[in-house]
Order: C-alpha cells, then sequence, then structure tokens
C-alpha cells in the first residue's frame, strides 16, 4: 500500500524564484551568482527568469537566508509531498488536459522564459510553472541519499516529466552546476 504522509500548514511561493530575487542574496555574500549569469549580456535581460544553475546547498542557504528577511514565513525547499501537494490533483499540475501541452513551455520549446509567462501553467491552488520552463528541487532526497528529488520538467524536457507523478533526481553538484 501507498505510505501515507501528514503534511503540516506550509506556503509555497506563487513563483520560482527569479534570478533577481535571488541576486539580492548573492550582493549580501550569502550564495555564489550562479555560472548561468556570466553567459547574460546583462542583468536585466535575465532578471525576471527563475534562477538556475545553483545547488541544492546554494538553494539551501538562500531560503535560511529568506527566512531571516521574512517576518511571516519559514522559507524552505519543498518537500516532494509539499509540491505534489501545490500541485493538484491531476496528472499534470495544471489538470488532465493534455491539450494545455501546447501551452507551456516544455519539450524542447524553451528558452527558459520570466515566471508566470504562460497563463495556462497554473494550478488550481494558483501556483505558476510548476509543469516546465524550470525543474524545481525538493528537499527530499531519492534513494539511499544519492541525491535530491526534483519535480516538474524544464523547457527541453520529455512530456512525461510534466505529469505530477514523475520525478527526477539531482546530484550534489547539479546538472552543469545545478539546476533550479
Amino acid at each position: 500500500s501507498p505510505e501515507v504522509v501528514e503534511l503540516s500548514t506550509f506556503a509555497i511561493g506563487i513563483y520560482p524564484v527569479t534570478c533577481s530575487e535571488y541576486k539580492v542574496a548573492v550582493d549580501a555574500n550569502i550564495v555564489p551568482a550562479p555560472p548561468s549569469w556570466a553567459d547574460a549580456p546583462d542583468f536585466a535581460s535575465i532578471a525576471s527568469l527563475p534562477v538556475t544553475y545553483v545547488t541544492p546547498e546554494s538553494a539551501a542557504l538562500y531560503a535560511a537566508w529568506a527566512t531571516a528577511q521574512d517576518a511571516l514565513y519559514t522559507w524552505s525547499i519543498a518537500t516532494v509531498e509539499q509540491w505534489m501537494e501545490g500541485a493538484g490533483d491531476g496528472v499534470y499540475p495544471y489538470g488532465d488536459d493534455t491539450a494545455v501541452l501546447a501551452s507551456i513551455n516544455i519539450n524542447g520549446q524553451g528558452p527558459v522564459e520570466p515566471v508566470g509567462s504562460r497563463a495556462a501553467d497554473m494550478t488550481a491552488t494558483g501556483l505558476y510553472d510548476m509543469c516546465g520552463n524550470v525543474m524545481e528541487f525538493t528537499s527530499s532526497m531519492w534513494e539511499n541519499d544519492s541525491g535530491w528529488i526534483v519535480k516538474g520538467g524544464n523547457a527541453y524536457s520529455a512530456l512525461e516529466s510534466c505529469t505530477v507523478e514523475w520525478a527526477g533526481m539531482i546530484g550534489s553538484g547539479g546538472w552543469g552546476g545545478g539546476m533550479s
């Protein structure tokens, strides 16, 4: 029988963390700048994109720092169970309609787009970009603690990575330096 996990109350950000938000922690010397920023013609061109190419460790440092800045919420990286709760009950985070996949940034449609760019990629709980654009870390570990579980597919992923049930793995060093 499936494992039952009891979830306490939690909140998930409506959008993934943007480069602009992450830069505040970079400027405060909390986390290193992602290596992908060096390829940007200027920071304004990436400011509203979801931050990518960070390690799980840097993401955890950012969450701890953000908690210290926020009087209302404790920030953390969502567990797989929390991510799935935010994604909703459908086959895909936005529901069961496969026709919507044509409106999602996945399956080679890339490049990565500003957060919340595609209205069709909104869950019933009001969260954006949980299917495509960039994968999201969870704080849950893969079997034998061999890496972190990632969810949601990215702009270049196969369609099946967009299902709520799909999970991938990323090691400590990440894919090419990390993934969001």
